[in-house]
């Protein structure tokens, strides 16, 4: 796991869980509940097989441009274009949101 802001600003993000697009256009992150194959057909039989993370502006910006080329470095400079100061400092924010989303399984490092 990448810890350092530098580490993980310098890493490719590569998502790992699917989205759905809300009517606003912002995301929901949907994560399985159980990531075990063993589990695998418990999971198929639940009325809400996954955890929905709702994702903001910003963190919606951040998700649509993940696409396994860029580095955390790279979604800082998108942010920055896209929402100027109001995201500062972009990015200790950048990393604080890829630290969350690899904490919650929902983004992997290669």
């Amino acid at each position: 796991m990448h810890s350092s802001l530098s580490d993980l600003l310098g890493a490719v993000p590569q998502r790992a869980v699917e989205h759905l697009v809300r009517e606003d256009g912002r995301f929901t992150l949907l994560r399985p509940k159980f990531t075990s194959g063993r589990l695998q057909w418990f999971q198929k039989m639940l009325t809400r097989p996954h955890f929905k993370v709702k994702l903001d502006d910003v963190g919606t910006c951040l998700w649509a441009h993940m696409d396994g080329q860029r580095t955390g470095h790279d979604l800082v400079e998108i942010l920055r274009l896209a929402f100027g100061e109001r995201v500062e400092p972009a990015d200790e924010r950048t990393a604080q949101f890829l630290h969350q989303l690899a904490e919650g399984k929902f983004i992997r490092f290669p």
